[in-house]
């Protein structure tokens, strides 16, 4: 009884605690004798409280998104970026017609496979620094266009991450992978040029991926010298560190749409 209690509260609200939820209601329900429905309830408010979550979920767009609150929206996917743990699905950056925005996809939220370029539309995510897409919420497909409002952010490179340099990637899903990639098992990698930064305006900080045409403007490094470095010493961490040497403290200009370009100001 109590397992199927958890489960209705999971499907109100994103549990980060199981065992805590399961606690909670067997407290009330064989303790206090309340009424099963009841404890599902107490329960649910108790974590929507905790998270700042507000019951309406209203309809919005990406500007117009509170910190805390619950909101119904439509976005295109501008760039599709793999699970950095075993909770997180993916995460996206997303835009429509006022902005952009990061989204991160929890585990099992849906079985709709995100897509770049592709709109979606979905009800009851929660704006937990970004958009936040749960097993509560609901995720569609849309055919409308979103025609998506560039952002320009200017500010210096504090940070130059691992990934960066060359990059093997899955040819079907752009996964970062050895050989064998989760979603589409055993591919032959395509291996990419590529970094991603950390640009700082001194009042935010944004992570930033950078394509190849960019990399080489900006660091002055092209993919045939990153390439002699690389067959030098058989290593990648070569090309990393003279890539991180050349780009921290370069001060860009990122413009982000729906594609993404970052040129030296």
């Amino acid at each position: 009884m109590i397992e199927e209690l958890v489960r209705k509260v999971e499907k109100r609200v994103p549990v980060k605690n199981r065992e805590d939820v399961e606690k909670k209601l067997k407290i009330l329900v064989t303790e206090f004798k309340v009424p099963a429905e009841e404890a599902v309830r107490s329960v649910v408010n108790s974590i929507r409280k905790e998270l700042g979550i507000v019951d309406a979920f209203r309809d919005v767009k990406i500007a117009e998104i509170r910190e805390g609150e619950s909101v119904n929206l439509k976005f295109k996917v501008l760039k599709l970026f793999e699970g950095r743990s075993e909770k997180i699905e993916c995460t996206m950056l997303v835009g429509d017609e006022t902005g952009i925005a990061r989204a991160v996809v929890l585990k099992g939220a849906t079985e709709i496979k995100f897509e770049t370029g592709k709109c979606y539309a979905v009800k009851r995510a929660f704006i937990r620094d970004g958009i936040m897409i749960t097993k509560v919420s609901s995720v569609s497909e849309i055919g409308e266009k979103i025609a998506v409002k560039p952002i320009t952010f200017t500010g210096a490179i504090v940070s130059v991450g691992k990934l960066s340099g060359f990059v093997a990637r899955c040819p079907e899903c752009g996964a970062t992978i050895s050989t064998i990639c989760k979603k589409h098992g055993k591919v032959k990698p395509v291996i990419r040029y590529e970094a991603r930064i950390v640009v700082d305006n001194g009042e935010k900080a944004i992570s930033v991926p950078v394509s190849e045409n960019d990399l080489e403007k900006i660091s002055g490094l092209s993919r045939k010298e990153a390439q002699e470095i690389r067959m030098e010493y058989s290593s990648n961490e070569p090309v990393l560190m003279e890539l991180t040497g050349r780009l921290i403290g370069k001060y860009v200009k990122v413009e982000m749409g729906e594609t993404i370009r970052v040129e030296v100001v």
